[in-house]
């Protein structure tokens, strides 16, 4: 339930307010009538065709529209207050808990993923972001920003919510930064994005945001993820106990490599990597970048044989032709030495 105000008139002070969710309006009349008496210290007490709230000098009145918009009118407001900053302050804090709530779950289902990605794309004036671990095979996240008025964003990107909140609700500096632009139509919520593949975060200035969590996969796509997953299992000898995958080679301990929900909700990419105990930093560089990259192997008498992603040991760089070996990779446990050696592949 989101409200909006969308009309007002000098004469009585009357203000239209918008129910987006009119299946929840009962429900916002009474969160906004309370929300009201506790700006103005009095009770509230139904009158004919509403609701009112006020005393001796003063009574606010709330009924519903033709258009089921809630109309607020006060013809005269209480000592030191303007009716109409009173509403639409009301309005904005109702707005506010309405979009913490949902960008509170949002971040709630992110925070076991290491890694997500989004795309972006624009629909009839809203804002839509679709994710996922693996957008070429599934989705699994919906946002949908609602008649947005002001964007700041990539067209795709990536996030890291193990290590860090994603989603989070403008604050004074985030409106100040907004605001110094012109946006003619307003907007009820500003939602802040943290992105990992930019030091800059994101803006979207909207009227309200909602989310869908449902996995929606691409079949053919996804059974070829299956197929390499189920061949990485009988390359590496691995073994499902527990809810976990372990290896046992001769003469050694058994050894866990990843949780079975790991195995689940990763890429080819992803189980490769953990398999040869590559950090989530050069995952999230690789996967970024995979396109630049063909698959090898080494066998003794041939050398290095082109293979596919699952069966893997070498990563063969296109531009230059440098084979990058992840034993190599494991080497490299510094930040900065990793970084200048994407530099340096890079340019």
């Amino acid at each position: 339930m989101s409200l909006r105000v969308i009309w007002m008139t000098a004469q009585g002070n009357d203000l239209g307010v918008k129910d987006e969710d009119f299946g929840e309006k009962k429900r916002g009349m009474f969160l906004f009538i309370k929300k009201v008496q506790k700006k103005v210290g009095e009770e509230w007490r139904e009158i004919e065709g509403g609701y009112q709230v006020g005393g001796l000098d003063y009574q606010i009145n709330f009924r519903w529209g033709s258009e089921k918009e809630i109309i607020v009118s006060c013809l005269k407001s209480p000592k030191g207050i303007v009716f109409e900053n009173l509403v639409r302050e009301c309005v904005s804090e109702i707005n506010h808990e309405k979009a913490q709530k949902k960008v509170d779950k949002i971040n709630e289902f992110l925070e076991d993923f290491l890694w997500f990605d989004f795309i972006v794309e624009a629909k009839r004036g809203d804002l839509y972001f679709v994710g996922s671990i693996d957008l070429y095979y599934y989705q699994d996240l919906e946002i949908v920003f609602k008649d947005v008025t002001f964007a700041v964003c990539s067209s795709d990107f990536s996030i890291c919510p193990k290590e860090e909140r994603v989603f989070s609700l403008g604050k004074e500096e985030d409106f100040r930064f907004v605001n110094e632009y012109s946006i003619d139509c307003g907007y009820e919520v500003l939602i802040k994005v943290k992105p990992s593949d930019s030091d800059k975060p994101f803006y979207i200035a909207c009227s309200d945001i909602q989310y869908k969590i449902e996995h929606i996969e691409n079949g053919k796509k996804l059974d070829d993820t299956l197929k390499q997953k189920e061949q990485i299992v009988k390359k590496y000898e691995l073994f499902l106990e527990n809810g976990g995958w372990y290896q046992q080679k001769e003469n050694s301990h058994k050894a866990l490599i990843f949780k079975d929900d790991f195995y689940q909700n990763n890429d080819v990419l992803g189980l490769i990597f953990r398999i040869n105990k590559l950090c989530a930093a050069k995952v999230r560089y690789f996967r970024n970048h995979i396109e630049e990259y063909d698959f090898y192997k080494y066998d003794y008498k041939k050398g290095f044989v082109k293979t596919e992603l699952w069966d893997s040991e070498f990563l063969r760089h296109k531009k230059t032709g440098y084979y990058i070996d992840y034993r190599y990779l494991q080497t490299i446990t510094k930040k900065e030495d990793f970084m200048l050696f994407c530099k340096q592949l890079e340019e």
